[in-house]
């Protein structure tokens, strides 16, 4: 998730103690030689021993106990291997716990806790598709146990920051001294552009250390406080280890960006960028900014031509950055007064980035410098469109994406869904999982599938969604909405009457509730009550069109 925070790939117990290695394996721990079936003194022996032996520490002991007793044995009951193996994960012999666990954790009828110890090996051993596997099948039979821990560590690690923000987010509400999953939590939240959450979960970190120093100037900067941002950062290009010093300049630059000081960008960056896109970007607007154009431009321009050309490039890059290479590096052509290449940056800016107003307004005004007037107003028309929701970049609406990124995160979805909508369904569910206890994210995709035509699925979350929502007022309203919504477009008529007057019984103003209501009853020839709810929504909505128009076909009216 983020490059700078410590090495996650360290005992999995590191912040655990050890007799918590006993209540993971659970059920699978033989307490009696009668369990094993194995009629044998020393194994009973080992077996009487082996808990106490954990419990103290003494894990060699008990390992070299039941290693004894295994030797030479073919039949070795599945309980010995479980608890060997995850022995030797704890020791950090991967090797010889992946051997004995593997065949246990390949069953369908596999132990969590095996699941987990086999993942942890296999992780480590670098067969990252057996330890997702595992470690997934792990935390659906054990959502609570250490496996969501590693499973989030094992996410993170592989760039999939939704995921494991969410595995690590619960986890450490409910463990809040472990701070190596805290760490990874909050550079997670950091990485989901998250603030408020990431503040959270560093104010309870060890200040001093360098990982999170770095993590709150990140935080800082995204909350709109470069200068906060700039007075942790600076102290780290002394400080930090070389593996940050990366990271630490790249963000340091951009707050120097922000408040005006190109100049010290230029100086942190010169000759420290390497191949990395993120830092040359950094770099090429320090640049720009400095009134150096044709150095910004030659900075910026191969990474610029890949996002044009290489979909794989724009891939590993996310939309956000490469789309704001092709944007920064856009302007940068317009303003070296060549309109007709900058055109097609800005179009891949706008097509990454749909809902950056900036890209819009220099797409419109390239098209305009090559004589193309219509798509140049086009474009500006967005631009306007864009604006009038989103005023300035430290206006109020700024500061609610920082304060409600999930209201953020709902917003881009719903922007995605006519162009991406399996992009945005899983943009919406990530978000679910990452805010649990929001019903936001159900809600709106209950909404998004209505809207794409899979009704049947959409009434399955709404459904689920309303139950789980009794008693909450106009959030139920909103659910039980979206179920009668769902059966008009299944054609149950029926069942949406009964779903719309709950929606109404709850909240009786729900315009939404009304206008549907309304239509079922027009299609019974219920015209009366039709005519009182349509005049009513207009009443509380005057520009609505879609009750304006069925009020019109219901009346004669207009």
């Amino acid at each position: 998730m983020c490059q700078t925070t410590p090495s996650f790939r360290t005992r999995a117990f590191g912040v655990l103690s050890i007799a918590t290695l006993v209540a993971v394996l659970g059920s699978t721990l033989p307490v009696t030689a009668q369990e094993t079936d194995l009629d044998d003194e020393a194994l009973r022996e080992a077996l009487a021993t082996f808990q106490t032996k954990v419990a103290n520490d003494d894990v060699e002991g008990a390992i070299a106990d039941l290693e004894a007793v295994r030797a030479g044995r073919e039949d070795a009951p599945e309980q010995l291997d479980a608890i060997l193996g995850a022995l030797y994960a704890e020791v950090g012999r991967y090797q010889d716990s992946f051997r004995l666990l593997s065949p246990l954790a390949d069953r369908e009828d596999a132990n969590p806790a095996v699941l987990y110890n086999a993942g942890r090996a296999a992780m480590e051993l670098g067969d990252i598709r057996s330890a997702d596997s595992y470690l997934t099948r792990a935390v659906r039979m054990a959502p609570t146990s250490p496996a969501a821990r590693q499973l989030g560590l094992l996410r993170g690690s592989l760039g999939q920051s939704a995921d494991a923000y969410a595995l690590l987010r619960q986890w450490v509400a409910q463990n809040p001294a472990d701070r190596e999953a805290r760490v990874a939590a909050a550079a997670g939240a950091v990485q989901l552009r998250r603030p408020v959450e990431a503040e959270a979960l560093l104010a309870e970190l060890p200040q001093q250390d360098e990982g999170v120093r770095f993590l709150w100037g990140q935080t800082l900067l995204q909350k709109g406080d470069p200068y906060g941002a700039i007075g942790f950062l600076e102290g780290l290009l002394v400080d930090a280890p070389e593996v940050m010093q990366s990271d630490v300049r790249g963000t340091l630059a951009e707050a120097y960006n922000l408040i005006g000081e190109s100049a010290k960008a230029v100086e942190v960056l010169q000759g420290r960028v390497d191949d990395d896109p993120k830092m040359s970007l950094n770099l090429a607007v320090a640049q720009y900014r400095s009134g150096q154009l044709a150095t910004a431009l030659e900075t910026l321009r191969p990474f610029a031509e890949r996002v044009l050309n290489e979909a794989t490039f724009r891939q590993e890059l996310g939309r956000r950055t490469s789309g704001n290479i092709a944007l920064e590096y856009g302007r940068m052509l317009l303003n070296d007064g060549r309109a007709e290449d900058a055109t097609l940056y800005l179009e891949a800016a706008v097509a990454a980035r749909p809902d950056a107003r900036t890209a819009w307004q220099s797409l419109g005004q390239a098209l305009a410098a090559t004589g193309d007037r219509e798509k140049a107003q086009e474009a500006l028309e967005r631009f306007q469109q864009l604006a009038s929701r989103q005023p300035d970049d430290t206006s109020e609406m700024a500061q609610q994406d920082v304060d409600d990124p999930t209201g953020k995160v709902l917003r881009e979805a719903m922007e995605r869904l006519g162009t991406e909508p399996e992009a945005a369904l899983s943009q919406l569910r990530a978000e679910a999982a990452i805010a649990p206890n929001d019903p936001r994210p159900r809600l709106y995709e209950a909404r998004a599938l209505l809207l794409i035509g899979r009704s049947a699925e959409s009434l399955d979350v709404a459904q689920e969604l309303a139950a789980s929502l009794s008693g909450s007022g106009p959030l139920e309203a909103d659910a039980h909405y979206l179920v009668g919504s769902a059966h008009i477009a299944l054609d149950q008529t029926e069942q949406a009457e009964a779903s719309l007057r709950r929606a109404l019984t709850i909240s009786p103003e729900h315009t939404g509730a009304m206008s549907d209501l309304a239509v079922v009853l027009m299609s019974k020839d219920d015209n009366s009550e039709a005519e009182r709810l349509l005049r009513r929504v207009l009443q509380l909505r005057p520009n609505d069109p879609v009750a304006a128009d069925n009020l019109a076909r219901l009346t004669g009216e207009g």
